[in-house]
């Protein structure tokens, strides 16, 4: 088998980072592209199917910037990223009402100068 280097970034996501980074204080971080499963777990008794279930859920998300304070262990914000302004809204919900419960911010931004 072979393989390719890609870039985990696209030109305007790049930008993004880049200003999201200036904007955070010193000890804290801006992770890209990583699962939504790395913040949350379900509150489901572990390996019921329930659990199984909202694993498989939160697995297929992946998020575009999380902001993390590593002083002080948590994550601050997360961010949805989308250069066209179209941000599905089935995900929108389901982000949205996972980040209320974990007393997570979540954003969604389609424009740099919204940071």
């Amino acid at each position: 088998m072979d393989y390719q280097q890609r870039n985990p970034l696209t030109t305007s996501e790049k930008e993004f980072y880049v200003n999201l980074v200036q904007l955070c204080p010193p000890g804290v971080v801006v992770l890209s592209k990583i699962k939504l499963a790395e913040l949350v777990k379900p509150t489901a008794e572990s390996g019921s199917d329930t659990f199984y279930d909202h694993i498989k859920k939160i697995l297929s998300f992946t998020l575009d910037f999380v902001v993390y304070d590593l002083n002080n262990n948590y994550t601050v914000a997360v961010f949805d990223y989308q250069g066209n302004g179209i941000f599905k809204e089935e995900r929108k919900s389901f982000l949205s009402e996972i980040f209320k419960q974990s007393s997570i911010e979540y954003f969604c931004i389609s424009r740099v100068a919204e940071l």
